[in-house]
């Protein structure tokens, strides 16, 4: 049986900057740094991330290739959740590397608390994937007021599918840091 479970991927943006003279300023925003490039890892999405909405990408090592994923990404209770990478999404994880097949996908997501749990597998054996880039995204929004300070983003666990084999295997995934400034 395949388990739910995330891993975890975090987007953010640049800086808030201050408002025109005199009229307040803008909130923080929040500020992702990426892992060193080695191993599954969650790396900031440029293209998608903003200021208050923060993509990560779950990232694969050139060695592996595989037929799933399945990961928990735990945030402290408070300042960040866990959203949606798109208004329109149906899930807390789009999948980007695997075919999902017809029917009904393999792609299941929940949020248990604070913690993000997802998988995402192709369908049936064969068809495996090199895990060398992006393999599929998640978000977190600020939950009002933001203070200065880290943000800790903790994986849970972290397995893939291997190309061969019917059980999912253990592997290591990295989280940047995630703060306030």
């Amino acid at each position: 049986m395949l388990s739910l479970a995330l891993a975890g991927l975090l987007a953010c943006g640049g800086g808030g900057g201050g408002g025109g003279g005199g009229g307040g300023s803008q909130p923080p925003a929040l500020v992702y740094t990426d892992p060193p490039a080695v191993g599954y890892r969650f790396v900031r999405d440029a293209a998608l991330s903003t200021p208050g909405h923060l993509v990560l990408d779950l990232v694969g090592p050139g060695s592996d290739r595989g037929r799933g994923v399945a990961f928990s990404l735990e945030l402290p209770p408070g300042p960040v959740a866990w959203a949606k990478v798109a208004p329109g999404d149906t899930q807390y994880m789009q999948n980007i590397l695997f075919d999902l097949g017809s029917g009904v996908p393999l792609l299941k997501t929940a949020i248990a608390g604070t913690t993000l749990l997802a998988d995402a597998f192709q369908k049936g054996p064969g068809n495996d994937r090199a895990l060398d880039g992006p393999i599929c995204r998640v978000a977190l929004d600020p939950q009002g007021p933001l203070s200065p300070g880290a943000i800790p983003i903790t994986v849970v666990s972290f397995r893939f599918l291997p190309a061969a084999g019917r059980g999912l295997q253990d592997a290591s995934a990295a989280v940047g840091t995630l703060a306030v400034p």
